[in-house]
């Protein structure tokens, strides 16, 4: 096989230091809402619920994980939060919740580009007609960026206020705001999900929200993590994927698939990106997973390797293109 190297190079571990900068701000802002004699999320701002995917209400506990307990539907294997947060403290958890994220897209630019470049290249094998696109949770826009230089006219939605303040200051036209209360007076060719779909509990209703903003052959873009990863599979709690809060839900092919036929959309592409070999190799020779210095970077056990892992499907992240059928 190929040896199609993502490694975990010194560049890649600072890049996780970066991320564990975010994961201890995240955490900092999960504290207020822990109850301390049992460890997770206080009963007062939780809820409980059936699998978002398929409404099945049988599910196996997996772990808890900062706060909240991840369990495993026992019909369509999507992984999710239960309890989870209820809206109103979800979104103002997000409207107040620190600028890290920016803040490291921005230091870690060139892996971003090169990301949202392969997305964006999926974008346009399935729609040829450069429109509008929309990018829902957009950041500081650096997609809308790169999608402006593509001849994209980029609108955005971004809860967090000074995000959407940047990416505003840029000239998109982003709105501060849920897609449930947001007002556009135009429809759009591309609506996209960067790291964003696992953060939304209800994927069904808020797919079924964005559809009325669709022309007919329109394309919905996801990027998210997914709960076929070998890394998640192999490091399971040790994950970054699992935080116990923000990701409520976390999608495989199968309940992706019941979100799909939920809403009347079909799944024209699927990829995953972001073997993490490094990350497991760090694992199995006992290190910390991310920022472990373990030399054998470009394959597992000297067999799977980058290649292996993706067309199998079981990278990192899972990049696909939606339409309506």
């Amino acid at each position: 096989m190929t040896k199609n190297n993502e490694g975990h190079s010194e560049k890649t571990r600072i890049m996780h230091l970066r991320l564990q900068k975010i994961w201890k701000g995240s955490l900092q802002n999960h504290l207020i809402y822990i109850d301390k004699s049992t460890g997770l999320f206080s009963k007062k701002y939780t809820e409980e619920r059936d699998c978002p995917s398929c409404k099945s209400s049988s599910h196996r506990v997996l772990f808890n994980k900062s706060g909240g307990t991840y369990v495993a539907c026992s019909d369509c294997d999507g992984i999710y939060l239960n309890p989870v947060f209820k809206d109103d403290v979800l979104e103002e958890y997000y409207r107040k919740n620190h600028t890290l994220q920016g803040e490291m897209v921005s230091e870690e630019k060139e892996f971003f580009i090169k990301t949202y470049t392969k997305g964006l290249k999926l974008i346009q094998e399935a729609n040829k007609n450069k429109g509008k696109i929309l990018d829902v949770g957009c950041s500081i826009g650096i997609f809308l960026d790169l999608a402006k230089k593509n001849l994209w006219d980029c609108y955005g939605l971004e809860l967090n206020t000074n995000e959407a303040s940047i990416a505003k200051s840029k000239g998109h036209k982003v709105q501060n705001n849920l897609i449930s209360n947001a007002k556009f007076d135009t429809k759009f060719d591309v609506i996209t999900l960067w790291d964003v779909f696992e953060h939304i509990k209800d994927g069904i209703k808020f797919i079924e929200e964005i559809k009325k903003y669709l022309n007919r052959d329109s394309i919905i873009f996801i990027q998210a993590p997914t709960r076929d990863s070998l890394a998640a599979k192999i490091l399971q709690a040790e994950c970054n994927m699992f935080d116990g809060l923000e990701h409520c839900n976390l999608y495989g092919i199968n309940s992706l698939n019941k979100i799909c036929n939920a809403t009347g959309l079909e799944i024209i592409s699927f990829e995953t990106i972001i073997s993490e070999i490094g990350v497991m190799n760090n694992y199995l020779n006992y290190e910390n997973p991310y920022i472990g210095k373990t030399q054998n970077s470009t394959d597992i056990m000297n067999g799977i390797n980058d290649e292996w892992i993706n067309n199998n499907k079981l990278g990192y992240k899972f990049q696909t293109c939606l339409r309506l059928k």
